[in-house]
């Protein structure tokens, strides 16, 4: 059995600048409670490893409800705000009431909001593209204003079910969600679609390398945690190409694989939130076990 890694692997550069910014907090404020405000990463492991290093992470929807936060002292806390964005509303919370924070956003990510929040969607409808329940959609939409009706697509749903009435329509995407089968869409609709793709480049360059090698392997193994959105969206693309595919997390994952006889030829690649040592590390039970 062949095995190759398909190349970027690790963490993108916003998932390490999140992770950077949270231990150098620690060292920085040393007698401070460091405490992350929603998940900072879509990677159980990193998660549990700041816990263990005595960081705190503040679960559940901060988006719009803070009064919770004045529960801590001012002087206690050092409150890190997720990769995945926030509200406007939670950073004037934070700074009206004299909260220490550092903003971990990924800069992409705050590229995009910044974008919304100066689009003038006056009169329009807008359409998002992504999971509702995602931390990036929540904050996101907060920084879409004055539309004249919001809807969110759920990247599920069958593309033909879009339709979008008005001369000008807006469409935003999640940057974890790829605009593939949308822009062929778009392209064959009389009104005016005006998509702001927003698709993450380092996701891009994964998807480019499924596409170059999608018929060099007869299996795909995407490594990354079952609750990010870009390892899904890594499986769910492969899958559509009718290519035997496993979305892993963990080893004991591996269990469930039978590699005997459809698998001769086998791709590995990671979500943007799946660190470089836990690739090396799969490649060395999968090296091993073959």
């Amino acid at each position: 059995m062949e095995i190759k890694v398909l190349e970027p692997i690790g963490f993108c550069s916003g998932v390490k600048r999140a992770i950077k910014a949270v231990y150098k907090a620690k060292k920085d404020f040393p007698d401070k409670k460091i405490i992350i405000l929603g998940q900072l990463i879509h990677n159980e492991e990193t998660l549990e490893q700041l816990k263990n290093d005595g960081v705190f992470i503040m679960e559940g929807d901060l988006n719009n409800e803070f009064d919770i936060l004045n529960i801590f002292e001012r002087n206690d806390v050092i409150f890190i705000l997720s990769a995945h964005g926030h509200s406007e509303k939670l950073v004037n919370f934070l700074t009206d009431n004299n909260f220490n924070f550092i903003d971990a956003t990924c800069p992409i990510i705050k590229k995009i909001n910044n974008d919304l929040k100066k689009t003038n969607f006056k009169d329009t409808e807008v359409f998002y593209y992504g999971k509702k329940d995602h931390a990036e959609c929540k904050a996101s939409l907060s920084y879409i204003k004055n539309y004249k009706s919001l809807e969110i697509i759920d990247p599920k749903i069958n593309i033909n079910n879009l339709i979008y009435q008005k001369e000008k329509s807006y469409l935003v995407n999640q940057s974890t969600v790829p605009l593939f089968e949308i822009k062929k869409f778009a392209e064959n609709k009389k009104t005016e679609l005006i998509i702001k793709d927003n698709f993450c480049p380092s996701l891009k360059q994964r998807f480019e390398k499924i596409d170059e090698n999608i018929n060099n392997f007869d299996t795909f193994i995407v490594i990354g945690d079952k609750e990010s959105s870009n390892a899904n969206q890594l499986y769910n693309y492969i899958k559509e190409k009718f290519k035997r595919v496993f979305l892993v997390q963990k080893i004991s994952d591996f269990l469930y694989i039978d590699f005997s006889k459809e698998s001769q030829k086998v791709a590995v690649l990671s979500a943007t939130s799946t660190s470089e040592s836990k690739v090396n590390d799969f490649m060395n039970y999968l090296n091993e076990n073959r």
